[in-house]
């Protein structure tokens, strides 16, 4: 059959026309039940947007179709693992890892599952093997070809979890990543209209990222997150970088050493590993009893003291918003609530309890009809001290309005909603910040010399 309406669909993703590239794909797959490419690339469509569940009916079809394809294995298992059926996504990843050795996309799904499992030996181990030896790997062109807009993207081989911006379509950017650590003076770097910088954890990759500063020194092209801004990020630096800001309340953070002298914030206290994230290692002490049972659980030689601030609600949940920085605007993705102190989307049971997900529907709707005029003022003081042209800011209000900090950095995700007509809601504020995102990087390609 000839594929010129393969190439179409394609082109249209590339274009950023979602809607009609995933019908052209839905027409090309009703066609050729057997067209494995649009099996495929509805699948990374239908992923991207939050339909896992239907994702994962066109890779098992895709697996019937080509059982020996290790793309799909590798595909199959990240839906897998979002959908946490982590048995069945370690299987698949591991056969996509037998097929192909060097599966970028099956290494970086091992590192992501054993990153959540603790064991961040292997995670790092897989994750630099997805990096390769190399300094630098070079994608595919996306559906323009050598026409398409080439971005150089920054990463570290210390990072946990996933290096590069795999939310963004392929199909519309040619992607090459240069490892931070293996860069000399002497490389010659590939032609690039913009540099992102991916490296965002100032705790874990501090050393990266100074060297990440020193090669966006000679940029002739858009910077994406500037390194130095992601420096400026470190939990034990931020409050010194909001300072003075109305209505900003960031907690204290203190390093220390393992066995050293815990610094004095008050009870409760606050404890964690640095670099890491999701509330991985992380615990609430209410008093000086407590520590060695808590240190006993954190890895590492030093560690943070955080001030625990006064986050619970008047009707004693734990509330805690995140908004998205993109591109000097402010974008909701979630109010997450909760029983607990330690409050994650994920974790939250919104699923059961609808007046929660309603709280959530009017912050996504209206962050200001939610938090306040004089909140969401802080929260852009907050974006414009950052300086960050990707991030976010997690925190809770106060019970004077304030906005209490949790963390403003370039870390924050944008989850895709689970599947289900009870998360729909959510869907399009998602695709609102993907789009925006894309829509920034093609701004600063042009600006680059792409045309």
């Amino acid at each position: 059959m000839d594929d010129s309406d393969f190439v179409r669909a394609y082109a249209l993703e590339g274009l950023g026309r979602t809607e009609e590239a995933k019908d052209a794909y839905r027409a090309l797959i009703e066609r050729d039940p057997a067209h494995a490419g649009a099996h495929n690339n509805l699948a990374r469509l239908l992923h991207r947007e939050g339909a896992r569940e239907d994702a994962l009916i066109l890779l098992e079809r895709l697996i019937d179709l080509t059982p020996y394809d290790a793309m799909a294995h590798a595909n199959l298992g990240i839906v897998l693992f979002e959908l946490e059926k982590f048995p069945e996504a370690r299987s698949h990843l591991r056969y996509a890892l037998l097929l192909e050795p060097n599966s970028t996309i099956a290494h970086l799904g091992m590192a992501r599952l054993l990153a959540i499992e603790g064991n961040d030996a292997e995670s790092l181990r897989h994750q630099r093997a997805a990096l390769g030896s190399g300094a630098i790997s070079v994608s595919a062109s996306g559906s323009l070809g050598e026409n398409a807009p080439r971005l150089l993207l920054l990463a570290s081989q210390d990072q946990l979890g996933a290096t590069s911006a795999q939310w963004l379509s392929d199909a519309t950017f040619a992607f090459a990543t240069l490892i931070v650590e293996r860069y000399d003076e002497g490389l010659e770097l590939p032609p690039h209209h913009a540099i992102f910088n991916t490296i965002s954890d100032a705790d874990r990759n501090g050393p990266a990222l100074e060297r990440s500063c020193n090669i966006v020194a000679h940029a002739r092209v858009p910077v994406v997150n500037d390194p130095r801004a992601v420096l400026a990020t470190a939990r034990t630096a931020l409050a010194h970088r909001l300072q003075g800001l109305a209505d900003v309340v960031v907690p204290a953070t203190r390093t220390f050493a393992r066995g050293g002298p815990i610094p004095d914030l008050g009870w409760p206290l606050l404890l964690r590993a640095p670099g890491f994230h999701s509330g991985q290692h992380f615990v609430r002490v209410e008093r000086r009893e407590e520590l060695a049972q808590a240190l006993a659980q954190l890895p590492g030689d030093e560690l943070l003291a955080i001030e625990a601030l006064p986050s619970q609600s008047a009707d004693g949940l734990f509330r805690k918003y995140r908004m998205m920085i993109v591109d000097e605007k402010l974008y909701p993705i979630h109010a997450a609530i909760s029983n607990q102190w330690k409050v994650h989307f994920f974790s939250a049971e919104m699923s059961n309890y609808p007046e929660r997900r309603s709280e959530d529907e009017a912050f996504l709707a209206s962050p200001e009809a939610v938090v306040g005029a004089r909140a969401l003022a802080a929260l852009n003081a907050i974006r414009g001290r950052l300086g960050l042209d990707y991030g976010g800011i997690d925190f809770a209000l106060g019970s004077d309005g304030q906005i209490l900090v949790f963390e403003a950095n370039a870390t924050m995700t944008v989850p895709a909603p689970p599947p289900g007509a009870l998360w729909d809601y959510r869907r399009s504020p998602v695709a609102r910040i993907l789009e925006a995102t894309r829509e920034m990087l093609l701004s600063r390609a042009r600006s680059g010399g792409w045309e």
